[in-house]
């Protein structure tokens, strides 16, 4: 899935070169990760502080789990048990390493997954 301003070619060519996307293994499903006004797929600044992100997520079954990873690692998980889930998680200390990188999965009843582009956090400006 791509999110996109609108429904043009256009603004979905834009959308994908600026990898705000999400995979499904099938399922009819969505989700969004965003930290501030970075979206998934985005290259930004490495902030010194914590990092707070937003999760929507919305599938045909019940999430059975909802998991944000940091470097490839799990750093958050929750068990909704719900079809739709928005969810706000801060990551309050976050190591000092110089590029960082989130991302989420979900996981239906059903066994069916999604995940986001990552947001990665870089030690400089993004390119």
């Amino acid at each position: 899935g791509v999110w996109a301003k609108e429904l043009t070619r256009k603004a979905i060519l834009q959308a994908v070169r600026a990898r705000h996307c999400y995979g499904t293994s099938g399922a009819k499903m969505a989700l969004q990760l965003s930290s501030g006004s970075a979206m998934m797929g985005d290259k930004v600044k490495r902030p010194d502080r914590k990092i707070a992100f937003h999760v929507k997520a919305i599938a045909a079954r019940d999430i059975k789990e909802l998991v944000i990873f940091r470097n490839n690692r799990i750093v958050h998980t929750v068990k909704p048990g719900k079809k739709q889930i928005e969810l706000d998680w801060t990551d309050e200390n976050p190591p000092k390493e110089k590029l960082l990188w989130y991302y989420t999965r979900i996981q239906a009843v059903d066994e069916e997954l999604a995940w986001t582009s990552p947001i990665w956090f870089t030690g400089k400006a993004a390119d």
